[in-house]
């Protein structure tokens, strides 16, 4: 990712402030990760548990496309559950139904995962969105309230 972001840069996908952002926040992220599974270890994790990876049925809600699963922390997967959402509120819940399922995640890490779904769009799509207006000013958003950590 961490290539991804200076090609970005490179190119003037993205302003050179950014990337350096970018990839503060990438090295924030990999401490986070590693910090988290030297203390409690690494956890089986879906990774892309999302509306459209959840079947109800009778018997309850059932994951499916475990395509992306794999190990890594539990404040990972809260982070990546959470770029479901748009507000605080709803966030704050989900992170509640952790603690109550008796899974304490810190918030600030599940928003250091958070940011890392950003950065995997950023790294992801650039060459095809960095024309867009919206797109510059997500971007200026993310750097200013997002990558802070």
């Amino acid at each position: 990712m961490m290539e991804e972001i200076r090609l970005a840069s490179s190119l003037g996908h993205i302003t050179e402030e950014a990337g350096l952002k970018c990839l503060k926040e990438l090295e924030t992220i990999k401490a986070t990760q590693r910090r988290l599974e030297s203390a409690f270890g690494p956890s089986v994790i879906h990774a892309d548990l999302s509306l459209g990876n959840i079947l109800i049925t009778e018997q309850g809600l059932v994951p499916i496309d475990f395509s992306l699963s794999g190990y890594g922390s539990l404040a990972q997967e809260a982070g990546m559950l959470m770029s479901n959402y748009q507000d605080d509120e709803c966030c704050q819940k989900l992170l509640d139904g952790f603690e109550k399922a008796g899974v304490r995640i810190d918030a600030t890490d599940a928003d250091i995962f958070l940011s890392y779904c950003v950065l995997l769009f950023i790294c992801s799509h650039h060459n095809k969105v960095f024309r867009e207006e919206w797109f510059g000013n997500a971007l200026k958003m993310w750097c200013e309230n997002m990558f802070v950590h």
